[in-house]
């Protein structure tokens, strides 16, 4: 990146990050909305979650608590399904969506669903490239802000890559996130 100059690799990265905000506001935005609206059942995540693991044949498949808010999802190579603890343990139509969700997950895993199959062997790498994605980009503003504007810029270019990579992912990866899964 140049001070005071245009630099072209900025016109991948801020689509990419109007994108990753776009997608995250949408979604908290949601359970938000939703968190606090009880479901007729008074029916939690969790038992949502059993129920329809049961009625499809996975009952192998534990239904564990996790960390933080919004930390839901099924992990294919623990065969573990991980609610949050508000959605694990609230009677309501976010909890219970997102535990339906999740378990939807584990179905397609059951069922050897081919975009769940290919997201699942690129995951892990992915993940690292986007944890690295930020300290990338701060390294070279720091080494161009030393006046290094040559290795700078290649740098910062290569946390561009890095995270707009992560981002071109999770958009590859959503009919993984949309398909229909019969769910009993």
């Amino acid at each position: 990146m140049y001070f005071g100059m245009f630099d072209p690799t900025i016109i991948i990265l801020i689509p990419a990050m109007i994108f990753t905000f776009y997608a995250q506001g949408k979604v908290n935005s949601a359970y938000n909305k939703y968190a606090n609206v009880r479901n007729r059942r008074g029916m939690t995540g969790a038992e949502a979650a059993r129920r329809i693991l049961d009625n499809n044949g996975l009952n192998n498949v534990p239904v564990e608590i996790s960390g933080e808010r919004l930390s839901d999802h099924y992990d294919p190579r623990k065969r573990v399904m991980r609610l949050s603890p508000q959605v694990y343990n609230e009677p309501s139509i976010a909890s219970v969506s997102i535990a339906a969700h999740e378990a939807g997950h584990a179905i397609q895993h059951a069922n050897h669903y081919g975009p769940l199959r290919a997201r699942n062997i690129l995951a892990p790498i992915v993940s690292i490239v986007s944890n690295l994605a930020w300290p990338i980009l701060i390294v070279g503003l720091l080494v161009i802000s030393a006046g290094n504007f040559f290795e700078g810029n290649l740098i910062f270019n290569i946390g561009i890559i890095c995270y707009a990579s992560a981002v071109l992912f999770q958009a590859i990866t959503l009919p993984v996130e949309y398909s229909y899964t019969r769910i009993k």
